[in-house]
């Protein structure tokens, strides 16, 4: 496998970003309003009732961070799955790509800054509104917004990968009921990990999307130890090996 060229990786972005430009006023709805409907419901409804939480936080604020990470991460699926597809198997987007002197390597690298991308707007929207809210308690928030590019960079070669493999689109629907859902809720988003039983909590580790509330958690209650850095470490490892995968699997798809 070659380096990517990040010349012609930053084109495979410029070309998504137009095409996503040329539709925002649409796309932009579906990034903003259901993590504000979950953030609503979950955080200050459910909050009336469950109190405060690890402490002194209060529920909504607890939520807050882990909610951010979730729909990056379901962004960045959703994107890298069906979005893909579509460039993949209908528009030939990808076949175009592969036309020119661009390799696998430069497309999935453009592909996954593009997911990473989509997993930051929908990052600083929520941020936006959980700061008027009173829910974010640290500057080091900002750094939420890096994060959440990273969370991208580790999930959208999942669903790449799934894409690469995918016999039609509509296989594409077991990325979420399969994997993403189901992290969704037992990645400590909406309760901290450490109440599960003692043999179900290191394989909840080993998912994703828990290193990515867990960082997030602690950037927005401004509450960090080593434990924080490990999560950043291991999502950045997750990053690369599922890149690789995924530059396997495509290649093997489009190439041979």
């Amino acid at each position: 496998m070659e380096a990517p060229n990040a010349f012609y990786a930053a084109a495979v972005w410029r070309r998504h970003r137009d095409a996503f430009l040329r539709n925002w006023t649409t796309e932009f709805g579906g990034v903003l309003l259901e993590p504000l409907i979950v953030l609503g419901a979950i955080g200050f409804g459910l909050g009336q009732f469950v109190g405060d939480i690890e402490g002194d936080v209060e529920y909504a604020a607890f939520v807050t961070p882990g909610i951010i990470a979730g729909y990056a991460m379901f962004h960045a699926l959703f994107e890298g799955a069906f979005g893909a597809y579509l460039r993949m198997s209908m528009h030939r987007v990808f076949d175009s790509i592969l036309a020119t002197p661009m390799q696998v390597e430069d497309l999935v690298l453009g592909e996954m800054l593009w997911g990473a991308s989509r997993s930051v707007l929908t990052a600083i929207a929520v941020l936006i509104v959980a700061t008027g809210f009173g829910l974010v308690e640290s500057p080091l928030a900002i750094l939420v917004v890096p994060t959440a590019f990273l969370v991208g960079l580790v999930f959208y070669p999942i669903a790449l990968s799934a894409t690469a493999l995918a016999p039609s689109i509509n296989s594409l629907n077991n990325v979420f009921t399969l994997l993403a859902v189901p992290m969704y809720f037992l990645s400590g988003i909406f309760f901290p990990v450490s109440g599960l039983p003692n043999w179900v909590e290191p394989i909840v580790w080993m998912l994703p999307l828990t290193p990515a509330a867990h960082l997030m958690r602690g950037l927005i209650l401004g509450d960090l130890d080593i434990t924080h850095l490990w999560a950043l470490l291991a999502l950045v490892a997750m990053a690369v090996v599922f890149g690789i995968i995924a530059t396997h699997l495509m290649r093997r798809r489009l190439v041979t």
